[in-house]
């Protein structure tokens, strides 16, 4: 048989009838493996997209497609296209498709079984056998009797997708995933079964499926609560608060089912402790660098996420990753052994402001259990904090004021920090302190803010483009007045950022102040170039403009306003300057008319 499969031609392996039979086969074996179909609504489109995927990273169950070629998929608002996990995903172009084999005339190379067998189910099969036949070329010397022409990858999809929803399918019960899980488990190659340890997963999952009658409340309830926490132990959430100087908080530490335990603090350590040898399956996936950019994949026990808790608890890592859990027992033992001495709400705040080789930082755990538990004591914190003078510290002033605003002591007190912080010549402290204080006391507030702006100049600092970002959310004149004066004091490359800052200001209460305010630069000529500014291009991605190696001021204001006022035009790299200037001419014409209107109140019909 194996030789017959080496003399025949491919395309009578591959004949419509032979086609047909394997799709037909393969689109029950996706059923039976729980894997979606787009929904009804969801039509074809051709797409094209330059990062090589769409939809999640999820191994073998991701999207991929060939970067920059025109491909096929599905899409439910024609904007986005929908994953294997039918998650909308943003991609480059897209346009309709006919569901049929012209779809595929200019792109004959894509070889995706899903997208296969999800034609053959909306009864599209001569464009099924079409990319079914690109899948076949495209492993043809894979094929052999054992392969099964498609099932045994069939497999593998199913159960990477099932894995991949065991840690991110939160409306996804786990007895559901464990139900999948163990169907595919014997289909699986005993090679994979040996690396994956997939047997043990099964196992560990199986225990988080027993019932406890844990009471209600107390720490075995909530650690049993630990088997739903989900995610990547090491993952992040981007808070986008100031626009300006966003931070990043530990996602896992965010779910509330670890908090919960968090929360119980020295209370909770010793039932921690026993559960350290608790191997009952979690959500959540670890990846561990192997070699270059290689990665082992390991998902979370009860013991693991205990471990973690502990560490967090005691502002330490306790031991190795590696010991064994005999030594991991010892180990919080012996911490705990000296922490019980010390009064918890004591250790918390004396851990809050930590340092490390003479770096200072803000200990995330310490300081959410220091507003959760001990919220009182925020004030002396946060003047121990300015009073450091550390520039790494007063990239946390936005949080810890704004912890001090939401909580629960007298307004007099936090008057009082927050002023202090206003004062500050730091514009990071000044621009918290003025931001928290506004509700409280607006008029100093007020005057706290014109003195930092007038401080500034020249390149202007991350704390300073905090602190514009805090008077461009007003409508107040002498601010935007301060506000103008600082612009023009700083550097081409500070006064293109501080023009980005204020036209992306979410806010629409104040758009037309802020179009006249950016229309004031379509006659700045000044340029950043380059080659003068080595040291913002480093960061190029993330700089205003950062893909033009040259750029005047005037010419950006153009783009920012075209962009606030919404007009239909694609600014191209390589434009003449008598190109710029006709595009500054247009949007100085329609800014013009959206300020008139807006200043008579004339309604456009």
């Amino acid at each position: 048989m194996n030789l017959l499969f080496a003399v025949l031609p491919f395309t009578l392996l591959a004949s419509d009838k032979v086609c047909t039979k394997h799709l037909d086969r393969l689109l029950a074996i996706h059923q039976e493996y729980g894997l979606p179909l787009p929904p009804p609504q969801a039509k074809l489109v051709q797409f094209m997209v330059y990062s090589g995927q769409v939809g999640y990273s999820a191994e073998r169950a991701t999207k991929y497609v060939h970067p920059g070629a025109l491909c096929l998929g599905f899409s439910i608002d024609g904007r986005t296209v929908l994953g294997n996990f039918n998650e909308p995903w943003g991609v480059d172009s897209i346009k309709p498709a006919k569901p049929d084999q012209t779809a595929l005339e200019k792109n004959n190379e894509q070889a995706d079984l899903l997208l296969a067998v999800q034609c053959h189910a909306r009864g599209w099969t001569t464009l099924s056998r079409a990319v079914y036949r690109n899948y076949l070329t495209e492993n043809r010397e894979l094929l052999d009797p054992e392969w099964n022409w498609g099932e045994d990858n069939l497999v593998t999809i199913a159960w990477d997708h099932w894995l991949f929803t065991l840690s991110h399918g939160r409306s996804t019960p786990l007895p559901l995933v464990a139900k999948y899980l163990k169907r595919l488990l014997p289909y699986l190659s005993p090679e994979e079964i040996e690396l994956l340890d997939n047997r043990e997963l099964i196992r560990a999952l199986e225990r988080s499926l027993v019932p406890r009658n844990s009471r209600p409340g107390s720490n075995e309830a909530l650690i049993d609560n630990l088997i739903h926490v989900m995610g990547f132990e090491s993952g992040e959430r981007k808070i986008n608060e100031p626009r300006s100087n966003p931070h990043y908080d530990d996602a896992l530490r965010a779910e509330p089912k670890y908090q919960a335990m968090l929360r119980r603090g020295f209370v909770g350590v010793p039932a921690l402790i026993d559960h350290l040898n608790d191997e009952r399956l979690t959500r959540v996936v670890r990846h561990t660098p192997v070699f270059n950019q290689l990665w082992e994949t390991y998902q979370c026990r009860v013991k693991n996420i205990a471990w973690d808790l502990l560490c967090d608890l005691a502002d330490e890592q306790l031991a190795g990753r590696e010991v064994d859990a005999f030594a991991r027992v010892a180990a919080a033992r012996k911490w705990f052994a000296r922490a019980e001495k010390i009064d918890e709400e004591e250790y918390i705040v004396s851990r809050v402001l930590g340092r490390s080789e003479n770096v200072w930082f803000l200990n995330n755990t310490m300081f959410w259990l220091l507003c959760d538990k001990y919220p009182k004591r925020l004030p002396e914190v946060y003047r121990k904090l300015i009073d450091l003078a550390d520039t790494n510290l007063a990239w946390s002033s936005w949080r810890v004021a704004k912890a001090v605003s939401e909580g629960p002591f007298p307004v007099a007190d936090k008057r009082e920090i927050l002023e202090y912080a206003a004062r500050q010549s730091e514009p990071f402290h000044c621009a918290a302190g003025v931001k928290f204080l506004r509700p409280i006391d607006p008029k100093q507030a007020h005057e706290s803010l014109i003195a930092g702006l007038v401080k500034l100049s020249g390149r202007i600092t991350d704390g300073g483009m905090v602190l514009a970002e805090v008077a461009a959310d007003r409508d107040d004149p002498r601010e935007w007045q301060s506000l103008a004066k600082a612009v023009r004091c700083a550097d081409v490359g500070s006064r293109l950022e501080l023009l980005k800052l204020i036209a992306e200001e979410p806010s629409s209460a104040n758009q037309t102040l802020r179009l006249k305010f950016i229309a004031e630069y379509l006659t700045d000529d000044g340029v950043r170039n380059r080659n003068d500014d080595h040291e913002r291009y480093k960061f190029e991605d993330h700089i205003a403009g950062g893909n033009f190696d040259r750029l005047e001021v005037r010419n950006f204001a153009a783009y920012q306003l075209a962009e606030l006022l919404e007009l239909n035009v694609v600014v191209q790299m390589d434009w003449t300057p008598t190109q710029w200037g006709k595009f500054r001419d247009q949007v100085r014409v329609a800014a013009a008319v959206v300020i008139f209107v807006s200043r008579f109140g004339i309604r456009v019909l």
